[in-house]
């Protein structure tokens, strides 16, 4: 199974997180059951989504309405769904974004952890290189760069990105 976390969050701003969370394995269950687990949610699925909240300082917010919360917030919503979701690979377009370096840090840990295999999109070179052990760039809609994050740094990724061209 692949986890999506795109850009464009697909949260439901009227929805608690806890609701947010739990969308993210709503495949894995009979339709009455997630019925039921709307209305009155179930222990094990609240510790659940609980357990994936804890390690991005969101377990306070269960209950919060997903529209009440910073962008910030929101962003480690759509992080800790796809936690909870705990696929085979994780297809992540910015998942940090919204988020100083220090949090940052610490969802990309989380993500790592949970996810041996995972293919993200990220301009925040330093802290691609990290999280991560291969670096691929592309440029044009071409490989240009496919290395071990190891044997190269920040410098040797700037000039995929456009400001880099731009500022020259």
């Amino acid at each position: 199974a692949i986890a999506l976390m795109p850009q464009e969050l697909g949260l439901v701003q009227t929805l608690s997180v806890f609701h947010n969370v739990y969308m993210g394995r709503l495949g894995t269950h009979a339709t009455w059951y997630n019925l039921a687990n709307l209305i009155r949610p179930f222990e094990r699925e609240v510790a659940a989504v609980t357990a994936a909240l804890e390690p991005l300082g969101l377990a306070g917010k269960i209950w919060a309405r997903v529209g009440e919360l910073s962008g910030g917030q929101r962003q480690r919503t759509a992080v800790a769904r796809v936690l909870y979701q705990d696929a085979g690979v994780l297809l992540a377009d910015e998942p940090v974004s919204a988020l100083d370096v220090t949090r940052a840090d610490d969802v990309m840990t989380a993500l790592t952890r949970t996810y041996k295999t995972a293919v993200l999109a990220m301009h925040d070179v330093e802290l691609a290189l990290r999280h991560t052990n291969r670096i691929i760039g592309i440029d044009s809609g071409r490989v240009v760069l496919d290395e071990p994050s190891d044997r190269v740094n920040a410098q040797d990724l700037w000039p995929l990105y456009d400001y880099a061209r731009e500022t020259g």
